[in-house]
């Protein structure tokens, strides 16, 4: 845990990437941090029937830590060059790791996917786009995801959903959580398990586990 000051590298569009963990603060809060973060992750990542995970914007590999034993093979995507050698160099856990987005990452031979704290400028475009649509994808595991706006307000089949938030500052929707759960289950997933921090409407207050039956 001590080795995971994550400080995110390259531009971000907005100059706003979450940081899994703050490197800024004394060393018992970035561990109590992460312990907080893992084992809210590990009540709803139910993995007994995962095999070939990605892990998607690993970061320092902290999912890594509570992967069971049985997997066949777990891969990470990060398009940081920083957070891609950190895992690398630390995490024999991971069998390999793919320095790029998710959208240049073949989902073919996964059937788990894990996006936790991930910046994401459209989550339901990334989700519609490059997962949900792989039937051999059975398992997605969200957490705490950030800045998931979309460009396109009118026509937007996620605003069937219900409630959402309007960014005033710019011309975006802002996505929560009871629209990207009426996009999983338009795919044909079910919510297997959630942890949420308040009433379940702020993506980035979220722990969710979906399923495909």
């Amino acid at each position: 845990m001590d080795l995971a000051l994550y400080t995110p590298s390259g531009p971000a569009p907005t100059g706003d990437i979450p940081r899994k963990v703050n490197g800024d603060l004394p060393r018992s809060l970035r561990r109590f941090s992460l312990l907080r973060h893992l084992v809210r992750l590990e009540s709803v990542a139910d993995l007994s029937r995962s095999r070939r995970v990605l892990d998607i914007g690993a970061g320092f590999g902290d999912f890594g830590i509570i992967t069971p034993p049985h997997l066949l093979s777990l891969h990470a995507c990060d398009p940081g060059s920083s957070q891609a050698r950190f895992i690398r160099d630390h995490c024999p856990k991971y069998h390999r790791v793919y320095q790029r987005g998710m959208e240049k990452v073949q989902m073919g031979p996964y059937d788990t996917v894990v996006i936790s704290r991930v910046w994401q400028p459209d989550v339901v475009h990334n989700l519609t786009r490059h997962i949900l649509k792989h039937r051999n994808i059975r398992d997605v595991i969200m957490v705490q995801n950030t800045l998931t706006e979309a460009r396109v307000p009118e026509r937007n089949p996620a605003l069937a959903a219900g409630a959402w938030n309007y960014n005033v500052e710019r011309p975006l929707i802002r996505y929560t959580w009871p629209m990207v759960d009426r996009v999983f289950h338009d795919h044909g997933f079910r919510l297997r398990r959630q942890h949420s921090l308040d009433r379940g409407t702020d993506l980035t207050r979220v722990w969710s586990h979906h399923r495909r039956p």
